[in-house]
């Protein structure tokens, strides 16, 4: 890209433009990381919240700027204006709710779980939009990858420690992510979702290099495997081949990745039937057994039995609620927060039934969006994104899970691929696309 004789003021914008979302979502990453080191007690406390605040200050002044130098200029598609009502709607229901929790006394609560539910989902979905205006453009630029590759790295170098940590204190191979001296407790599920979205990224920037792109999958399925996170390791193991596999475009490499998979199959079968009775001593590995245990012995195991008694009390009470839902129902009926529904039906108990339909409605405008994208050949890590997060949210996500929001502000606002004279160009564009589905 060449820009003689370019302002170099606006020159200056339209790096910050090209690079914002980016810079946001590794600032985003790289934040979580210090809130483990800070759990762990190498870093003092910080909040989060802070963070975000100075995030969507960071995009919402990029966007000001912009108005400010080249007008205002709004090109809103059926997909954006389905996407900011959703939006809008989940915020006046925060609104709404606020007043009648804080005559109760839930202050602190309430601005606990809406730094979630409100803050972060008002940030994911704006890096989404900013980052989706210009995903084909960028993602596959040297400085794009190396921000990838940076993140990456360190979040797998945070599962090592965290690893090391366990294995040093209490003699066992598994993620650390609860300081017993001081009683914090790290959400290691941030931490397993951070690298599958960030490994599925950095896939999908070296999509005409499958190669590059198994070597990241094998890399990533091994921290998340370490990670704790068993949602963010079975779907990033299905959703990941799927990846390569729709990147592979000569029928012959496709054929090798499937009997790549068979051999590796049926070599673990081999290995458990040889190794017999050795094999018990290799499932008492605490990382194994607690990514095994849900395949194996699904009925004894603790975290899917609470889960399912989550639910049924969560449809019991949806049974009452679904029309206008009740935010923060659990703290209602219990007085503490995490006791909610553990996948989106979540989303109805705290929204009611009109915020879903239109929720649902919009993933199912997006994944034709991705389909459509990837029939083109184009680029298959938009609808890859979508289908690893929906299927998150079908299964063990709830409505405080910011990703599905950055997710789809990322296929909202993507172009497909149509020529543009000026992809630098500014206006409201740097948000709206000229086309929708």
């Amino acid at each position: 890209m060449a820009y003689r004789g370019a302002d170099p003021f606006k020159l200056t914008l339209k790096i910050l433009d090209n690079y914002c979302g980016w810079f946001a979502l590794t600032l985003f990453a790289l934040s979580n990381i210090v809130a483990y080191l800070s759990v762990l007690g190498f870093l003092p406390p910080m909040r989060l919240s802070v963070l975000y605040i100075f995030l969507l200050c960071l995009i919402l002044g990029k966007f000001v700027f912009n108005v400010y130098l080249y007008g205002f200029k709004p090109k809103l598609t059926f997909l954006q204006f389905i996407g900011w009502i959703l939006v809008i709607w989940v915020v006046t229901i925060h609104l709404i709710w606020y007043s009648e929790i804080l005559s109760v006394g839930g202050d602190e609560e309430f601005w606990k779980n809406a730094a979630q539910t409100f803050l972060l989902a008002l940030l994911m979905w704006l890096i989404g939009l900013t980052i989706g205006s210009r995903f084909e453009d960028i993602q596959k630029l040297p400085s794009v990858r190396s921000l990838l590759w940076l993140v990456f790295i360190m979040l797998s170098g945070v599962i090592l420690l965290g690893v090391w940590m366990a294995q040093k204190k209490y003699g066992i191979f598994v993620f650390f992510f609860k300081n017993t001296e001081t009683g914090q407790v790290f959400n290691y599920l941030v931490m397993g979702d951070l690298i599958a979205i960030c490994s599925l990224l950095l896939m999908g920037s070296y999509q005409i290099v499958p190669l590059v792109q198994f070597l990241i999958y094998l890399l990533a399925s091994s921290f998340l495997f370490l990670s704790f996170s068993r949602t963010s390791f079975f779907l990033f193991i299905l959703w990941g081949m799927v990846h390569i596999w729709y990147s592979l475009k000569d029928i012959k490499a496709r054929f090798l990745c499937i009997m790549f998979l068979m051999v590796l199959v049926l070599s673990l079968l081999i290995i458990f039937i040889v190794l017999g009775d050795a094999i018990n001593t290799f499932k008492s590995v605490k990382a194994v057994e607690r990514m095994m245990s849900i395949i194996v012995q699904p009925l004894s195991d603790t975290s899917l039995q609470g889960r399912l008694m989550l639910l049924r009390e969560g449809v019991d009470y949806l049974r009452h609620n679904w029309l206008l839902g009740q935010y923060m129902a659990e703290w209602w009926k219990t007085g503490e927060l995490g006791g909610y529904i553990h996948n989106w039906l979540s989303f109805i108990v705290a929204y009611g039934i009109g915020p879903f339909i239109l929720f649902t409605f919009l993933i199912i405008l997006l994944l034709v969006k991705g389909y459509n994208i990837m029939k083109k050949k184009m680029m298959v890590t938009p609808i890859v994104l979508l289908l690893f997060a929906s299927s998150a949210i079908i299964i063990a996500r709830s409505y405080v899970w910011p990703f599905i929001w950055f997710i789809m502000g990322l296929l909202v606002n993507y172009k497909k691929g149509e020529k543009r004279e000026n992809c630098h160009s500014f206006s409201l564009e740097l948000w709206y696309g000229k086309r929708g589905l």
